[in-house]
């Protein structure tokens, strides 16, 4: 009986396993090639606007502040899976070059494109 028991735990457990190990994957491969197109900010008018991407773990939301045709200050809305560091360092590489096409951090590709994408439309919305 206590073996049944535990026979039975044990593969509920693996196929749990199974399963989120699944969903972590799902939109990995769409985020990771995500084409990232840089806005043409003399066409943004001063302002703040939200942009948002989603897909599965990589959902984005951000606040990008434009002021004389310059990218200001990006807010994350909606963070990058606890990964503040990630949006940091994504932060400071947009408003250093003042364009959303900038390298992804290394080993982070996916979650890098995604909070990029957001950016994008972001500045999209305004009418870049």
């Amino acid at each position: 009986m206590i073996k049944s028991i535990l026979k039975w735990t044990g593969i509920v457990c693996i196929v749990f396993i199974l399963i989120s190990f699944l969903f972590a994957l799902l939109g990995l491969k769409a985020a990771r090639n995500l084409l990232i197109e840089p806005a043409d900010l003399s066409r943004i008018p001063d302002g703040t606007y939200t942009g948002t991407y989603e897909s599965y773990r990589w959902t984005n939301a951000v606040a990008v502040t434009v002021r004389g045709h310059q990218i200001t200050a990006i807010e994350p809305i909606s963070p990058l899976v606890s990964r503040e560091e990630l949006a940091t360092t994504l932060t400071q590489r947009v408003l250093d070059s003042q364009t959303n096409n900038v390298d992804a951090v290394s080993g982070a590709t996916a979650s890098s494109n995604a909070f990029l994408k957001a950016v994008e439309n972001a500045l999209r919305s305004a009418g870049a």
